[in-house]
């Protein structure tokens, strides 16, 4: 299948993703068994062209498809947006299938070639496929207190240094080219710094948070970019992880959708993920986070400032 030999990690990534056929071929059954009674519709495995390898559209008209980009474990990946798409599912009474793509230029096309009607877009993604093509923003995750998601740039608990200026000389690790968390801000952190990309050792585009994660606690990395769930997420493994600095709060990664759905369907889907409730759904995707609330179009503009 096409979309477990693209969900591989890059041949550079020191870490590396070892798959195992039967476990995911099991996870997908499981998925395509739910709500297979009444109306809550179904899970199907996504399909591919293998040409473009991108997701063909669905068979099922009455099919929802909800688009994520991870380099990480398609197991893994999946696990994470199963009860959020389960619970959807069964709140509208249709089908929401997932479609994992392996990176964000894959679901910015995904997404302008209408065969994603739904997905979860990180804050520069969004800002720059609305200039694309139709999206509504539907809603944005956050905390307890209320506060969105931040960048951080994480280095091993055994690490002495306590300042960014001290990674000069060093290496550090960042994800997605398009990625806010794991990219663009952290670059800009160490701008703010003072400290030039060119005065670092080594720096390693791995991809996924995760990556960047698992290559500061294995030592492949002095410093690695990430978001505040992943960092969460990765805190107590192992050594440990500590942050050397973070960003400013910022809006978390908003639910969008193609506004060719209709203004029904839309108002249905934020209405649907307005009621989520459920901690343990909602921390699949993000540790902390709490709920969504509603989101606009203007809640993103300041991140124009850091393309």
């Amino acid at each position: 299948m096409s979309w477990l030999r693209n969900s591989s990690h890059r041949e550079s990534a020191p870490v590396s993703v070892r798959l195992s056929i039967i476990p995911l071929l099991s996870l997908l059954a499981l998925m395509a068994s739910i709500g297979c009674g009444g109306n809550s519709g179904g899970f199907s495995e996504p399909t591919f062209d293998e040409r473009t390898e991108m997701p063909k559209a669905a068979d099922d008209s009455n099919a929802l498809r909800f688009g994520a980009a991870s380099m990480e474990n398609p197991i893994e990946l999946s696990e994470s947006y199963y009860p959020l798409l389960k619970e959807l599912s069964e709140k509208l009474g249709r089908p929401v299938r997932f479609v994992p793509l392996k990176n964000n230029e894959e679901l910015m096309q995904a997404i302008m070639r209408g065969q994603v009607d739904l997905a979860r877009l990180g804050p520069l993604v969004y800002l720059n496929l609305r200039d694309r093509t139709d999206l509504e923003v539907l809603v944005r995750p956050v905390k307890k207190d209320g506060t969105g998601s931040y960048a951080v740039i994480a280095v091993r608990n055994d690490t002495p240094m306590k300042t960014l200026q001290q990674l000069r000389g060093k290496s550090i690790a960042l994800g997605d080219p398009k990625s806010t968390y794991s990219n663009i801000m952290p670059r800009k952190m160490l701008r703010d710094a003072g400290v030039g990309m060119g005065e670092l050792s080594s720096v390693g585009m791995l991809g996924s948070m995760d990556n960047c994660a698992q290559n500061v606690l294995n030592g492949a990395y002095v410093a690695g970019a990430m978001s505040d769930s992943i960092y969460e997420k990765f805190r107590t493994r192992a050594i440990g992880l500590r942050i050397l600095a973070r960003s400013e709060d910022l809006p978390g990664e908003p639910i969008v959708a193609r506004s060719a759905l209709g203004a029904a369907t839309i108002d249905q889907v934020r209405r649907a993920l307005l009621s989520v409730r459920d901690p343990e759904v909602l921390h699949a995707i993000s540790p902390g986070q709490e709920a969504y609330v509603p989101a606009a179009p203007g809640d993103y503009d300041r991140f124009k400032a850091f393309e």
